[in-house]
């Protein structure tokens, strides 16, 4: 049974988010997030903090309230995957992504956390291609180890690859 979703946002606004993601992308997240919660499904957004979003932070806390949402994790940018390429110019230090972090006003009913560098070495992600990803090297890589094709897959190994 589901319980839960992560829904990720790549902005506060349909246009941001649409330019990172894809055009109408944001109107489908945002569909899918109501007809979760109108299910009574808890959702968290998840959002990278980059330059050009950033500044977006608020509005998102903002839309998690007016939607019904529980919970926001503000991710620091990793420099891997699609992410690498583009690292030099969006990636916020450890101090500015605090500082946004820092200056928000959480509404009431909405969890808040920030998910730094740091603490996403060895995070486990399973995307939509069909596999568990693992950040590794102090989170600055990251490598697929674990093909997902049902509910079995789910039992992840802690550390290496699976067998």
């Amino acid at each position: 049974m589901l319980d839960a979703i992560r829904v990720s946002l790549d902005g506060g606004t349909e246009s941001t988010h649409d330019a990172w993601r894809g055009e109408s992308s944001y109107s489908r997240a945002i569909s899918g997030t109501q007809a979760a919660v109108d299910e009574g499904i808890r959702v968290q957004f998840q959002m990278v903090l980059m330059r050009s979003t950033h500044h977006e932070a608020q509005a998102l806390l903002e839309l998690a309230a007016q939607l019904g949402v529980g919970g926001v994790t503000f991710l620091q940018m990793l420099p891997i995957g699609e992410g690498k390429a583009i690292a030099e110019q969006q990636m916020l230090t450890d101090d500015e992504a605090r500082a946004t972090f820092d200056a928000l006003t959480v509404p009431s009913g909405v969890r808040v956390r920030l998910r730094t560098r740091g603490s996403a070495d060895g995070f486990t992600v399973l995307r939509a291609d069909g596999y568990a990803w693992r950040n590794t090297g102090g989170a600055t890589s990251i490598s697929a180890f674990l093909p997902v094709t049902g509910p079995e897959d789910l039992h992840l190994p802690t550390t290496g690859s699976a067998a």
